[in-house]
């Protein structure tokens, strides 16, 4: 078979496309490189999952999870997948009440909610208090259903072919098991305090506090990083809470790589982790040595469509990037019009020169909501 690299743009409602176009790919090709941000993270970790399960144990198994089972679990369950924090959950429910009306009324939405305006005034320092975000990602206790992130934990594992018997594995699947059977898998968080685009995994030395952990990870992968790669030498920092040393390279464990590449802002909560500033070495003592917060959030904020992940002066395989834009009248033959015998099939654009760059959609904002609509759609 043929070789190719991916990396696949983010995008709410990518998470139902990508798996069948990864799926028909793999028919012709074998993925080496794979790369994405935020929603395209997800897309480019369940794919490097179902190759690694391909290279593994020569099945193709998980490339049909992902033509079929893994799309209709999402299109079924994926508002339940948001489970919102209790500090949130009548907000969460009003925001959601809101947005899934066809065509949503401001006077009818101030008057029936009216009496719970407080909780949206409230919202800046409650959001403070839950990390920046409505949802953590995990199972609330009420909850019949999984959250996104415990979610994500077992049909990642599923789509690798690493569960057993049904139950999750005790060592969650890493970069390090992808790369032994050929496989490089990139994606990419912004680090807010910083103001700058990272690719995960890491590559420097970082900590994050165990109580965080906790409340944004699965138990498994808090157990593996605590027991794997800790010594307790770190206690004694920052009011005796323990900090975790996150592994970087191949040790880091892709499920956590995927969340902090995840994190939309306001929806989920954002990753704290604790880095050496090393522009303050000038200081006389070694203060600077102490890490400090670092808030880490959505890749979609700074590298949305990162197709620039495996540039190479010589490529020796094509690389496919995967975009999804709204369709528009103006711009797409509507298919009765269209003689095509796909349909839907002159809805996809593939430019052929460096000219065609030109052709990029501008859309129309008219509104606050539109504005604010265009800078959430970039996760």
């Amino acid at each position: 078979m043929k070789e190719c690299d991916l990396v696949m743009k983010g995008g709410i409602s990518s998470g139902i496309v990508y798996p069948k176009a990864v799926g028909i790919l793999s028919k012709d090709y074998v993925f080496k490189n794979i790369g994405g941000a935020s929603a395209g993270a997800i897309a480019a970790a369940f794919t490097a999952a179902a190759e690694y399960q391909r290279q593994n144990s020569n099945s193709k198994k998980g490339f049909k999870l992902l033509n079929k089972d893994l799309p209709e679990q999402i299109g079924n369950d994926l508002l339940s997948l948001f489970q919102p924090h209790e500090k949130h959950s009548k907000v969460f429910k009003i925001l959601v009440d809101y947005i899934s009306r066809d065509k949503p009324n401001k006077f009818w939405f101030i008057t029936k909610n009216i009496f719970h305006l407080r909780k949206f005034y409230r919202l800046p320092e409650t959001l403070l208090k839950t990390n920046f975000g409505l949802c953590s990602g995990l199972t609330n206790n009420h909850q019949s259903t999984k959250g996104l992130t415990d979610w994500l934990n077992y049909w990642l594992e599923k789509t690798a072919g690493r569960l057993n018997h049904g139950k999750l594995p005790d060592r969650p699947l890493t970069f390090g098991d992808l790369k032994a059977q050929g496989i490089k898998l990139k994606v990419i968080t912004t680090n807010v305090s910083t103001q700058q685009s990272t690719p995960l995994p890491f590559l420097i030395s970082c900590h994050a506090k165990l109580k965080d952990l906790k409340n944004l990870l699965p138990s498994n992968l808090v157990k593996y990083l605590v027991n794997q790669h800790n010594s307790t030498s770190n206690q004694t920092i920052f009011n005796d809470d323990y900090l975790v040393r996150i592994p970087k390279g191949d040790e880091m464990p892709v499920l956590m790589a995927v969340r902090m590449s995840l994190s939309f802002p306001v929806l989920l909560a954002a990753f704290p982790i604790y880095q050496v500033d090393r522009s303050r070495r000038l200081l006389d003592d070694d203060d600077y040595k102490v890490p400090r917060l670092c808030w880490y959030s959505d890749g979609g904020i700074t590298s949305n469509f990162p197709i620039h992940l495996f540039d190479n002066m010589f490529p020796s395989r094509p690389t496919f990037g995967i975009s999804l834009d709204k369709y528009h009248e103006h711009r797409q033959e509507s298919d009765e019009d269209n003689k095509m015998s796909v349909p839907g099939k002159n809805r996809v654009y593939l430019p052929t020169n460096a000219n065609q760059g030109k052709t990029i959609p501008i859309n129309t904002i008219k509104s606050f909501s539109s504005f604010l609509g265009s800078i959430f759609s970039l996760s």
